[in-house]
Formats: C-alpha cells, structure tokens, sequence
C-alpha cells in the first residue's frame, strides 16, 4: 500500500541524504537543481556566488529553490549515480535508501490540500523572485524586486524606527536608504512561517547579487580605461558618444612624428610620451570637459556645450603644459568640429580638419587651432 507523506518528512529525508553525499555528489545535485530553474548564464552567476559557500548547505539552498518533489527527484538521481560509481548497489547508504523510498510516494499524491497550494505558490514566488535578483542591471531594480518578494510573501514593509514585536529583525535596505524591516501581515497569517523561513535566503542572495553588480561595473571600468595613460578608451568613447549633445565640441589629437620615437628610440620611449602627454592632458582638463585615447596616439577632447574658440584656448593652454614637461621634442597636430547631428559624424568632421592641417606646408606661425 502506498503511503501518504508529508513535504515536512520529505525534507527530513533529503536533508539526510545530503548529509550522506560526497563532495562530488554535492556539487551535481546543486548544479543540476540550479540549472533546473534558471538559464544556464543565471546558473553560472548563482554557482559563482555560492562556491565559497559550504556544499551542504548551499546544496540544500539550491534544492530548497526548485521545490521538495523536485529536489528529492534531483538528489536520488545523483546519489543513485554515486553509487554506481562507487560500485555500491548491494549495501547503499541507508539515508539514501530513505530518499528512494519518499519518491515512490510522490507521484500517487492526490489534490494539494490548502496549505500545500499556498506552500507552492510560496515556492514560486521565491524562485522567480531570486531568478530576477540574478537578472538585474542596477542595484535600485534589485532592492525593488526584494521588497516585492516580501511583500508577495505576505510581510509588510515599515521603517526600523517603527518596528512592532511581531517585525522580524532583518534590515532589508540593501545599504541603500534608512533601515527598512518587515513583519507578517495579519491579514494573511497563512505566510508568516513562510516569510520566515524564507526571507534570510532570500536575502543573501540578494546581497550576493548586489556584489555581483558591483563587480561587474569594477570589470565595466577596468575594460574602459587605458592602462597605459590613465585615460578612458576607445570603448569608453562609445558610452559617452551617446551623451554627447548638438552643441559640444570635438577636438582630435594626434601626435607629429610618434611613429619615428618607436623606430628610433624604441616602444619604451614611446609608451612614455603617451604617457607624459596623457598626464599633462588631464591636467589641463576642466568641469566641462573630458580627454579620451581613442588609440596608439589619437587622443579626442570633448568640450560641453562649447564654441571653436573655447577649444582654440584650451590648445594653447595643452601647447604650453606639453612644451615644458614633453620627454622628446614631439608636437601635435589637431582638428576640432561641433556637434550637429551625431557624434560619429563630428567626429569624422574633425578627422578631416586634422588630416589637412596636418599635410599643410609648414607656416610662419601656429593655425588658428594650434596644429
């Protein structure tokens, strides 16, 4: 006779089987459990997170995450492949002999009764709302899809300052804002157990999000700055093209005779004289304005809302600082266009002022814009 149990001793027999497991066995089940719920990029980032973490209980936490049918399912199937591997068939751990005999149970369950819907409309709740913490961009959208988990969960939201007995001592800001907690809403008491039994999890990963965000922007930064001057890159110039406006100016440099310091001198040499002129550049940089190397020695200014004769100033000063501190006698040669249409296209405008100035006979003097 099939016997009825319940998701409570259900539980009771994974989490013993997982205390039976290997450490090889661990990982799978959590991988597999992880890989059941999400995309196999959100799978990465959470298995990413939580390697630190202790394979047991990260492994119940992954398990947890898709369900107890499905968890039990996920650690038989692994510790049934354990066993094979450790030639283990005639004596298998009595723990695991415990997960298979739940499964046999599972399937001929009748109807959910009441607080099994609500258990899994919980479950749900929880893994969607932790795959979508993995999903988000910025830290605000995060913050915003905790609180809405928790209050899907049945808590409601209220300031430290104005915490009751009942609130659960969780602050929930994320870092961002005053303290915020949450207690069970006493309209719907059927959740306050599983408010708290799911809202440090829910929390962690959230936190660990919040770090994979950061991390990600430190890489986002690292990947748009040039090693070598200091400056932003030529990827950087491609975020900032989408901010800059019709009416800023773009002022191309590039520097006489830098290929000549390489052949002669060698690329030590050259690589000081970009970086010397990518220092005094930044120096003479002000609020409105921003210095880019688009590559080798091509560097672009960016002058906000700005006129030719703003950025012809502006040269002179970069002429002055550049003659005193240059390594080796190495001018510049520019070429400067406003902002009508699109970036790209200014930026093309300037290209072709540079290159005629640049292949102009030499004059008695300096051109209007320095070259």
């Amino acid at each position: 006779m099939i016997r009825h149990v319940s998701a409570s001793r259900r539980r009771g027999e994974l989490r013993a089987g997982l205390e039976s497991m290997t450490s090889t066995e661990l990982l799978e089940a959590t991988r597999r459990a992880v890989s059941s719920i999400y995309t196999p990029q959100q799978s990465a980032v959470w298995l990413d997170l939580h390697a630190s973490g202790d394979p047991t209980v990260v492994a119940r936490k992954a398990l947890r995450l898709c369900g107890v049918d499905v968890a039990v399912d996920i650690a038989l199937e692994v510790a049934a492949a354990g066993m094979a591997d450790h030639d283990e068939p005639r004596h298998p751990d009595p723990a695991r002999t415990r997960i298979a005999s739940v499964t046999g149970h599972t399937a001929a369950i009748g109807p959910r009764p009441a607080s099994g819907r609500v258990a899994l409309e919980v479950q749900q709740v929880v893994t969607t709302a932790v795959r979508t913490l993995f999903a988000c961009r910025e830290p605000r959208e995060l913050h915003e899809v905790l609180l809405a988990a928790v209050q899907r969960l049945g808590g409601v939201l209220l300031p430290a300052g104005d915490a009751t007995t009942s609130a659960i001592d969780i602050d929930l800001s994320l870092g961002m804002g005053t303290p915020l907690l949450t207690a069970p809403d006493p309209q719907r008491p059927e959740l306050a157990e599983h408010l708290r039994a799911h809202l440090p999890q829910l929390l962690d990963d959230a936190h660990r999000a919040l770090v994979r965000l950061e991390q990600v922007k430190q890489l986002s930064a690292a990947t748009e700055r040039d090693s070598l001057t200091g400056l932003p890159n030529r990827r950087a110039y491609e975020r900032l093209a989408e901010r800059v406006l019709p009416g800023d100016v773009l002022v191309l440099v590039n520097l006489d005779g830098f290929r000549q310091v390489n052949h002669t001198h060698g690329h030590l040499a050259g690589d000081q004289v970009l970086r010397v002129f990518g220092a005094v550049l930044q120096a003479q940089m002000r609020i409105s304005e921003q210095a880019l190397r688009l590559g080798s020695d091509e560097f672009l200014i960016v002058l906000n809302q700005a006129d030719p004769d703003a950025a012809t100033r502006l040269l002179e000063r970069l002429r002055t600082a550049w003659n005193q501190r240059r390594p080796m006698p190495v001018n510049f040669s520019t070429g400067i266009a406003s902002v009508s249409c699109s970036t790209d296209a200014a930026l093309r405008a300037a290209d072709q002022h540079l290159y005629r100035h640049k292949h102009l006979p030499p004059a008695s003097g300096p051109t209007p814009d320095g070259s």
